[in-house]
């Protein structure tokens, strides 16, 4: 029997198990990501200039410690702080 003449094959549920549900679970892992990084943002955000100064930072590198952690990309001495 010729394949052109079969009928299509249908997907079940069980063919596109974890599709829709894993794209949801990275999405929800991303979205508390990004939720984590903001509040460390706003946490040295809210710190003064001397003490930023005091740790190392200026204010315009706190978003980059916050998503990258503290020594990502600058020279130091491999000491920083626990964000």
């Amino acid at each position: 029997m010729s394949k052109a003449f079969e009928a299509p094959r249908i997907l079940h549920t069980s063919d596109r198990a974890g599709g829709f549900p894993r794209t949801l679970l990275r999405w929800w892992d991303r979205f508390r990501a990004e939720r984590r990084i903001r509040a460390r943002v706003r946490k040295l955000g809210a710190l003064d200039d001397h003490i930023l100064r005091d740790i190392g930072l200026s204010r315009s590198y706190v978003e980059h410690v916050a998503r990258h952690g503290p020594e990502t990309g600058r020279s130091g001495n491999g000491k920083g702080s626990d964000l």
